[in-house]
């Protein structure tokens, strides 16, 4: 009878740490943005559940620094000082704290830690970074494009983009594929206190392939990105067409060329002929 009651000790014993091992104090919710907009206003999140203890206090820290304090025996939420943080008191309680006029300096670790009291004294914590930016007031823009080009013309256009933080990244893409890097050539250009702005170049020769579809459009698209944000690709397009009459002429002297027809044989050169012959004549007559 000894031994059996020890062993029903013992089993209770166990299925009480067990009990008490998952119905102990955890975060169930933290919630930190990634990204704030400078100048916005955020609410940081953190619900809790205590199971069988009593809550002690409810803490925040920026980079290990604390700044915002709840706890049930005291009659307010206490604010501390901290470079970048502004709490709004009439926004925050125990599950969450708002922190306004966001600034370059709110960027940091931001850590929620809750704690239960004595004789169950536990801590659980959770933390995430968030990063402030700066988006653009205004572009991509993109400028010095004509609407008509020609087979065999140089087309340059000019990318540029209002200062923001992180510094801004453009890229160009012809009829929707990338172009090649050789093409391009960019500067940062710097702006007031963090942040900088951006101007692309492109420039690249027409030819008788850009100009698609039977409009014969050639679609040229800037897009900026802010540094490695994935939900901060901002773009525009300008759509150009292949010029007509006398250039239509050369558009098809030029298709000759590309594809070496000029050199196939007797019938297609005179061919080539009567096409530089059509050009001459009919620029004379413009």
């Amino acid at each position: 009878m000894g031994k059996f009651n020890h062993i029903l000790y013992s089993y209770l014993i166990f299925i009480s740490c067990l009990i008490n091992g998952i119905r102990s104090l955890k975060l169930t919710d933290f919630l930190v943005p990634d990204h704030a907009v400078i100048g916005s206003t955020v609410t940081l999140k953190c619900y809790f559940d205590v199971a069988f203890g009593t809550l002690n206090s409810v803490k925040w820290y920026k980079n290990e620094h604390e700044f915002f304090r709840y706890s049930p025996s005291i009659s307010d939420i206490i604010a501390f000082p901290a470079d970048g943080v502004i709490v709004d008191l009439n926004s925050s309680d125990k599950n969450k704290v708002t922190l306004k006029e966001i600034n370059f300096n709110s960027s940091g670790l931001y850590k929620c830690e809750v704690s239960t009291d004595l004789p169950d004294f536990k801590i659980a914590f959770d933390s995430k970074n968030m990063s402030v930016v700066a988006y653009p007031e205004w572009g991509p823009v993109i400028t010095d494009v004509a609407e008509k080009y020609s087979v065999g013309q140089t087309i340059t256009a000019n990318c540029s983009v209002a200062p923001s933080y992180p510094s801004p990244t453009l890229s160009w893409e012809i009829n929707g594929r990338p172009v090649d890097s050789w093409d391009v050539s960019d500067k940062e250009v710097p702006g007031p206190g963090k942040l900088s702005s951006r101007r692309s170049t492109l420039q690249f020769i027409a030819e008788d392939q850009h100009f698609e579809g039977s409009n014969q459009a050639l679609n040229i698209r800037c897009r900026a990105k802010l540094g490695t944000l994935t939900s901060s690709t901002l773009e525009t397009t300008f759509t150009s067409t292949l010029a007509q009459s006398p250039d239509s002429l050369e558009s098809a002297l030029q298709r000759y060329r590309n594809t070496g027809a000029m050199i196939n044989g007797t019938s297609h050169n005179i061919t080539a002929v009567i096409l530089l012959f059509l050009l001459f004549i009919t620029r004379k007559v413009l």
